[in-house]
């Protein structure tokens, strides 16, 4: 072989090699959007319950649950929106929406049109669930019978099958209004309230070993709670997730990084325990939203594999203090319910 049939295979290779790296690894799920897709469903329900029409679906649903599927890192986008600053490989879309948010003055008008009125927005909340994929199909996780259909409508059927998946959990709400709209939408949950972390000893009161425990942190209850499971190691090895998703306080990031760590949440069951964020936001002033201590920060990996919990972003989230709050915590607290059972009884 002569140099110039080097010099070609050697160009060869590379073209293969830089084709190959710009291939789209195949999409892990995609919490954020089944969430989001969750509560547009329930509210579709609602709309045809009140034999509304699909305007009014719309209008339920856009500008008041934020999602953009190409929207991620929204602080850069926000603040400082730029083709040089995505990461590579882009996901579909994504350098379209920044081309579309550069030449726009101020964060306010970025968030409006990222969350809002692209596009794109309309088409991924108000799509049928269908085209979540089935990873995302209900009917493995609950039974032949039950669907997104279901989830609308709310169904006695599916009631029965979430009551049957939670048969051996314990909702422990710390200063929590969804873990008392979990007890409205599916009654006969065991729920526990508790205003203090101090002084509880859950795993005294619920003795069996059998029953595990899924966290919901309230407002101001973020920080207490984690502090909690770390510094329990019994409750801790039987917790099946945490959620903070009403908007809790903010907590340094540095008081954050130091309890979400391996040292601090590790366990003895090999599972990865997801921790639920989202971060709430005012639509106009989203450059002053919680962005950072709102999120759990990713968990450093080891060397036995992979991290004893899973750091789970669920987007910006918006609730009301107003007339509207309780049917917006009914929604998303339907919602969490499947996004629950699709996580932690994923199918085979």
């Amino acid at each position: 072989m002569d140099f110039d049939s080097v010099i070609e295979l050697g160009a060869l290779f590379l073209a293969c090699w830089i084709a190959l790296r710009s291939i789209s690894k195949p999409p892990q799920l995609d919490w954020e959007r089944i969430f989001k897709v969750a509560m547009a469903t329930v509210h579709r329900g609602e709309i045809e319950a009140e034999n509304g029409s699909v305007q009014d679906w719309r209008e339920r649903v856009i500008g008041q649950i934020p999602y953009n599927p190409a929207g991620r890192n929204p602080v850069e986008k926000l603040r400082h929106p730029s083709p040089d600053k995505i990461p590579v490989p882009a996901i579909p879309g994504e350098r379209a929406l920044v081309e579309q948010l550069e030449p726009l003055p101020n964060p306010t008008e970025r968030y409006r049109w990222m969350m809002a009125d692209a596009p794109a927005v309309e088409e991924a909340l108000m799509a049928d669930p269908i085209s979540l994929g089935p990873t995302a199909a209900l009917e493995p996780i609950f039974g032949s019978t039950i669907n997104w259909d279901d989830v609308a409508h709310w169904s006695t059927s599916l009631q029965e099958a979430l009551q049957r998946r939670f048969s051996h959990a314990i909702f422990v709400g710390v200063q929590s209004e969804l873990a008392r709209a979990i007890e409205t939408v599916l009654p006969g949950v065991r729920v526990w309230h508790i205003d203090s972390t101090i002084e509880a000893n859950i795993t005294t009161h619920y003795p069996d070993l059998s029953d595990r425990f899924v966290v919901f942190a309230g407002r101001e209850s973020g920080l207490s709670s984690l502090e909690w499971i770390a510094d329990d190691p019994a409750f801790r090895d039987r917790l099946w997730a945490w959620c903070s998703v009403e908007g809790a306080e903010l907590i340094p990031t540095e008081k954050m990084q130091s309890i979400f760590h391996v040292d601090s949440l590790d366990q003895e069951r090999n599972r990865q325990v997801p921790y639920f964020s989202a971060t709430p936001v005012d639509w106009k002033a989203p450059d002053d939203a919680p962005w950072t201590t709102t999120i759990t920060p990713l968990p450093k990996s080891v060397s036995t594999g992979c991290p004893p919990m899973e750091s789970v972003w669920l987007g910006p989230i918006q609730i009301q203090d107003d007339a509207d709050r309780d049917r917006q915590l009914s929604v998303i607290s339907k919602s969490l319910l499947i996004l629950l059972s699709l996580r932690l009884f994923e199918s085979p």
